[in-house]
């Protein structure tokens, strides 16, 4: 797709909102420097973002909002709100959508890292742009959201690593 034309301010904000319920490792995984790290990585690699312009009130990753949830032991989630993202020249329509699949990336990872296999977390990812873009349906949207999806953990139960 060729690059859309428009010069937006270049901000951008990781936020997530999780099930209080989550493991708590998991819950303080999502307010770690890697989520920040990674999340650098993915604005630089897909969406051009120059690492010199990269700074703390522009590109940040805000602290987790815990949610309620339906009951103590139904599953939890983390929505993902990548937000105040600026449609420019330099981006197309399939690199908002790579950085969005790339952070989704990043919290699959902390789920297999931090809850108990046979333990699922519902995913559900969106980007805020600032402009509509030609959506993958083909229809102008200004919100990118990929599908729903749950992701098991892999860590280990203490009885099976003894």
């Amino acid at each position: 797709m060729p690059p859309i034309h428009k010069q937006g301010r270049g901000n951008m904000k990781l936020k997530a909102a999780a099930t209080r319920t989550l493991p708590p490792a998991l819950l303080e995984a999502l307010n770690s420097a890697f989520v920040v790290s990674r999340f650098y990585e993915v604005i630089i690699r897909h969406l051009h973002v120059s690492p010199d312009s990269i700074g703390p009130a522009t590109h940040f990753v805000q602290e987790t909002d815990l949610t309620i949830p339906r009951s103590n032991n139904a599953p939890g989630g983390i929505n993902i709100a990548f937000t105040m993202v600026s449609v420019n020249r330099y981006r197309s329509a399939e690199d908002f959508l790579n950085a969005l699949r790339a952070v989704v990336q990043i919290y699959r990872e902390l789920v297999w890292a931090n809850v108990f296999k046979g333990q699922r977390v519902q995913l559900f990812p969106a980007m805020a742009l600032d402009v509509g873009i030609e959506g993958p349906d083909g229809k102008t949207t200004k919100l990118l959201e990929l599908n729903p999806e749950w992701v098991e953990g892999q860590l280990e139960t203490e009885a099976a690593t003894e």
